[in-house]
């Protein structure tokens, strides 16, 4: 066993200024994200004690090294029994590369550095996530707030606190999800869902309906303590305020909605109905009756905006010829007026930021029934 894993050690060794000779400087996240793996697999190779190894077989130990994503998850090492950590590795690499190895392309050393740094800041994110979420509490400094801002009596503060508890921290949870999985990966929660009593409740309390003054009031104090406390993640995992995730892009227009006293996301979604019965073909936006039967068909009630914007990327741009003729701004507008002025307020997202190979075939196996039962 131990000159197997000896063997091994020498096959893959790789040096960390060697490494860069393997990286390209087209190469987008993805291609990034397995070639990184790839030097991290290596790593934990070269820091297991063959006199320590406590698996049956150096394969075991490879199968348990390429189980290895993102998500900072260790592995119990043979030496000294630690327990070691993907985000190791990356802390390992960044402080080599605070000299630039002169032997190495300096382009390629930039886009690995830049890659690392990107992926260290997300595992700085998930351990603060971690920590915020391993114990459920509400919105801690809330109720003194909000009773010396809004005259009690009006609304139950603690029903509201723990309504207020749920959206961040529902937030919180998707934002989590989308740091450990891939783009096209499905959140499967409840996320926010318009059809929540509690969240309806808290953003327009019954009681509250004859006062439209005191409601007013009561929605701009929720707007601002909801903006403080997106500040506040914004500010502790370094988002970019002009591209927030979507987690909390949801949390940033309610809260904008409940400061100028709109209509929320939310209470919009809430009062649409599943699907018009005035939805019928356009022929200015669609080539002919096969392509809006097509729309039709996957223009379904759970349909969200990336979704959408795959359904017109692929039919606008990507069909030869084109089954959507018009441009995106018109599309867009009537697609708010029939169905769902929600999923159109934002901008449409490019073919590639969109596309997956699940609505890829949801797509063509539409279109293939469609093409039969016409036939």
């Amino acid at each position: 066993m131990k000159n197997k894993l000896l063997d091994f050690q020498q096959k893959y060794k790789i040096d960390y200024a060697e490494r860069i000779n393997f990286v390209e400087v087209d190469f987008d996240d993805e291609k990034m994200e397995l070639l990184v793996k790839q030097f991290f697999f290596t790593w934990l190779i070269e820091n297991t004690d063959p006199d320590k190894v406590k698996v049956d077989s150096i394969d075991s130990l490879v199968r348990a090294a390429n189980q290895i994503h993102f998500d900072g998850g260790g592995y119990h090492m043979a030496k000294n029994n630690d327990r070691v950590y993907m985000a190791d590795f990356i802390h390992y690499e960044l402080v080599n590369l605070n000299v630039f190895p002169t032997q190495c392309d300096r382009e390629k050393f930039k886009h690995y550095k830049d890659y690392l740094h990107k992926v260290d800041l997300r595992f700085r994110s998930l351990r603060s996530l971690n920590e915020e979420l391993v114990v459920w509490h509400s919105v801690t400094g809330f109720l003194p707030y909000f009773d010396k801002s809004f005259e009690t009596g009006y609304v139950n503060n603690k029903a509201v606190e723990s309504g207020l508890a749920f959206f961040l921290k529902s937030a919180d949870h998707r934002y989590r999800h989308d740091l450990l999985q891939r783009k096209d990966a499905c959140y499967v929660g409840i996320f926010m869902h318009p059809d929540s009593n509690m969240l309806k409740y808290w953003i327009n309390p019954p009681l509250l309906l004859g006062f439209e003054e005191k409601r007013k009031q009561y929605k701009k104090v929720l707007g601002t303590w909801l903006l403080a406390k997106l500040e506040e993640r914004i500010y502790q995992y370094v988002l970019d305020k002009n591209k927030l995730p979507e987690a909390y892009l949801l949390v940033k227009q309610t809260a904008e909605a409940l400061f100028y006293n709109q209509k929320t996301t939310i209470e919009i979604e809430s009062s649409l109905p599943e699907k018009p019965v005035t939805a019928i073909f356009n022929p200015r936006i669609f080539t002919d009756a096969f392509a809006f039967e097509l729309f039709e068909k996957l223009n379904i009630s759970e349909i969200n905006a990336t979704d959408l914007s795959f359904l017109y990327r692929k039919m606008a741009e990507r069909e030869n010829p084109p089954l959507i003729l018009v441009r995106d701004k018109e599309f867009r507008n009537w697609y708010a007026e029939m169905y769902n002025p929600v999923l159109v307020q934002n901008f449409t997202k490019t073919f590639d930021r969109a596309n997956s190979k699940e609505r890829n075939n949801a797509y063509e196996s539409a279109k293939r029934d469609l093409l039969k039962s016409e036939g």
